[in-house]
């Protein structure tokens, strides 16, 4: 027999999605109508324990973003103009 497992799919058979921001005013809705289209939706979120509490079960993962650990790190571009450094 073979897997016909697909990367973009869950192991139920769903389309899967990453929503970044996803508790926000514009990502919620998002993640709402994505969920009541039938997918598999995970959520990143500054605050995990948040996104939990806001989509409940239909949220497959709630991935809380460490953003001081991305602040520690150097930039991938030297400052610019537009984008000076802080």
């Amino acid at each position: 027999m073979s897997n016909t497992h697909n990367s973009n799919t869950g192991d139920d058979g769903r389309k899967q999605i990453l929503v970044i921001g996803g508790t926000g005013a514009v990502g919620a809705p998002i993640v709402r109508r994505l969920d009541q289209a039938g997918w598999n939706v995970r959520v990143t979120s500054r605050n995990a324990s948040q996104a939990r509490a806001k989509f409940g079960p239909r949220v497959e993962k709630a991935i809380e973003v460490m953003l001081e650990k991305i602040k520690k790190n150097p930039p991938a571009f030297p400052p610019t103009p537009a984008y000076p450094k802080k």
